[in-house]
């Protein structure tokens, strides 16, 4: 199944003509002629924190807009940046969103990795691991509306999500670490790499946890298309701009490789997922471990 995702970081570079204003008015307006018109089936808004660019810090601020010109698109923030948020405090923004756009809210629980961005939250980035998983479980027991305690005081959190038992939340990252962190919470693991050891990790510590109903999302296919009518400056732009050295693909065309002290792993072919089309969603509907109901999966998809 093939689904299309509206993305939007909402960035402006310093030299751009399109600035903030603009984009934000013209993405608002995008999403609402996609719902109207039946085109797409999820806008993905994503988070990061001074960027030169402008990339968009408060992305449920912009879920809210969206949520507010739109009826039938889902609505995923992926990633949101949990350790450098209040857990309680985005829960409750979290719940009026899902109230406000009628349960059509996930997220995708990421740690975040710009040391920049845990030095202006006053956090330590080494933290980061602990903080997310703290956060998530916090989160998860504030959606009941009960009161509970934390950090030896008793805190509650009214009102409640919409979607029972809690809005869908997916554990980002791509290391053993995250994966095995997401089996742990009982949560579904959505890695940005499509290796499979991240799958065996993730049920590797299912077992041992007793999750019973783990699952696991892998990409598959290109993580970005630059689209351009003069693909030769395009590429000349790339290298100047990036700084990194030109190699051929097939076709002749120009691709960039970064030298090799920046270059990242690449996944072994023989250990990505086969036969996927792209985000795929699960045969089976996911039943949370904290909750009989079974969840509708068309949110998981991207």
């Amino acid at each position: 199944m093939t689904t299309i995702a509206l993305r939007y970081d909402l960035r402006a570079a310093p030299f751009a003509a399109t600035k903030h204003p603009e984009q934000y008015t013209t993405c608002l307006d995008q999403v609402a002629w996609a719902d109207e018109n039946g085109v797409g089936d999820v806008v993905v808004l994503s988070e990061h924190h001074a960027m030169e660019d402008g990339f968009i810090p408060a992305p449920f601020t912009m879920a809210a807009a969206v949520a507010a010109r739109t009826k039938r698109l889902m609505i995923s923030i992926a990633a949101a940046l949990i350790p450098l948020h209040d857990p309680l405090r985005l829960a409750e923004q979290i719940a009026v969103l899902d109230l406000l756009s009628g349960g059509r809210v996930n997220l995708v629980a990421g740690a975040g990795y710009a040391t920049h961005e845990f030095e202006m939250a006053g956090i330590e980035k080494k933290q980061r691991g602990k903080l997310l998983e703290e956060h998530v479980e916090v989160m998860l027991k504030a959606w009941t509306g009960e009161p509970f305690e934390w950090r030896g005081r008793s805190v509650q959190v009214t009102p409640v999500p919409k979607t029972k038992p809690h809005p869908l939340i997916l554990m980002g990252g791509s290391s053993e670490a995250a994966a095995r962190r997401a089996a742990r919470l009982g949560l579904p693991f959505f890695p940005a790499l499509g290796d499979q050891r991240l799958v065996e990790w993730y049920q590797d510590e299912a077992e041992k946890v007793r999750f019973e109903q783990p699952f696991a999302l892998l990409p598959h296919g290109p993580g970005f298309v630059h689209v351009t009518e003069d693909p030769d400056a395009a590429w000349s732009r790339s290298r100047t701009t990036r700084g990194t050295t030109p190699t051929r693909t097939a076709r002749g065309r120009p691709r960039d490789r970064a030298p090799k002290s920046r270059r990242t792993r690449r996944t072994p072919r023989s250990s990505a997922r086969r036969g996927s089309t792209g985000w795929s969603r699960p045969t089976s509907a996911w039943r949370s471990p904290r909750s009989s109901a079974p969840w509708a999966r068309s949110s998981c998809t991207r």
